[in-house]
């Protein structure tokens, strides 16, 4: 039991750090403890508080510079006023500020947001999914861009825990939850029918295969339809073997390679450099396109041809629908959406032309 004498030497120690109480605006204001509660709890026009009073109230808490507490709060109403993001960051080009958005505009709205990097792993979304259940948040977002089935038999089971959830994912999943489809398919569509338009017609794809089937697929299938050459693949592992891997890949029997789409930018620098090394002129002999649309790919000789990724507009939507859902109760169930990637030209693709 916490005794009158310490709950007052609490509160004095609180004010001299120049934090208020509920009770510190609710005298201000002239209104009782439950009055203010109310009104900073948005419950003002439910009960009918009056607009002289909100207004009041709401004057009194800034000049004291109150600050709600969100698990005091969530005590009461069992919520936890957060939420979880489940985003691989080390495929976004400017994680820091994908974060800051999304993490604004959730806070904006009385949330606490908690991050976590799944490293594109299945096995770390789930461990985090237990972290983020036992935490109570009240509505998750995952972002997930592995194989269909493991969504289904893996994954999908565990979201069903959460009353409210956004999955992102690259492709059209059969599921119930909301979903964003982060798609790349007709942005990379593009950049294969450029190079296509400008002659370069043998084409490769450079970086680690096992993780960019979904690329291939959407390069391969422009390809088979445009009745050019397979699409060949340079599986590699890392940018330190770009100069050998491609060096070896250069010089197999046949016709020569005309156009290199890598899963990186940093691989299409990469690249770029080892063509150079060799004596391949780029993109004369050589076109080169990039992935994620790194600022310093403007900055390469020559610039660097790129697909723009749409990570910011999708994390910004996903919280949006996930406010939805926990603030107005909405229902989202079976709510899709599409956010297109985008192909950037620069001269590391070849002349630019009206058709790409």
């Amino acid at each position: 039991m916490v005794s009158p004498s310490s709950t007052s030497t609490r509160k004095s120690k609180l004010k001299k750090a120049g934090v208020h109480t509920l009770e510190a605006v609710a005298k201000e204001a002239g209104v009782s403890l439950a009055t203010a509660s109310y009104v900073l709890n948005g419950h003002a026009e439910r009960l009918r508080i009056s607009q002289q009073t909100t207004e009041r109230v709401r004057e009194a808490a800034t000049k004291l510079n109150y600050k709600a507490n969100p698990f005091a709060s969530s005590l009461r109403c069992k919520r936890s006023y957060s939420l979880g993001v489940l985003w691989s960051f080390s495929g976004a080009p400017d994680t820091s500020r994908l974060i800051h958005v999304m993490g604004k505009q959730a806070f904006g709205n009385g949330y606490t947001t908690f991050f976590y990097d799944t490293l594109g792993e299945l096995a770390s979304i789930q461990a985090h999914l237990k972290e983020l259940e036992r935490i109570r948040v009240d509505g998750v977002i995952v972002q997930y861009t592995g194989p269909e089935e493991r969504f289904y038999t893996e994954l999908a089971p565990s979201l069903e825990q959460f009353a409210h959830v956004v999955v992102v994912s690259n492709q059209r999943l059969q599921m119930r939850q909301a979903q964003i489809i982060h798609s790349r398919d007709h942005a990379l569509a593009d950049a294969v029918r450029h190079l296509l338009a400008t002659g370069k017609t043998r084409c490769a794809f450079l970086g680690r295969i096992s993780t960019n089937r979904s690329k291939t697929g959407a390069i391969r299938t422009v390809l088979e339809a445009a009745g050019a050459p397979p699409l060949r693949e340079i599986d590699i592992e890392s940018l330190d073997d770009v100069a050998s891997v491609l060096g070896r890949a250069m010089e197999e029997p046949g016709e020569p390679l005309e156009a290199i789409l890598a899963s990186t930018d940093e691989l299409a620098a990469a690249a770029i450099a080892a063509l150079r090394a060799m004596g391949r002129a780029v993109p004369e002999e050589v076109a080169v396109v990039g992935f994620n649309h790194s600022a310093f790919g403007a900055f390469f000789a020559p610039p660097i041809a790129s697909v723009r990724r749409r990570d910011q507009a999708v994390g910004i939507q996903a919280i949006e629908w996930l406010l939805r859902q926990t603030e107005g109760g909405e229902v989202l169930d079976n709510q899709v959406d599409t956010v297109e990637m985008e192909f950037i030209w620069r001269e590391s693709a070849g002349p630019q032309c009206r058709e790409a």
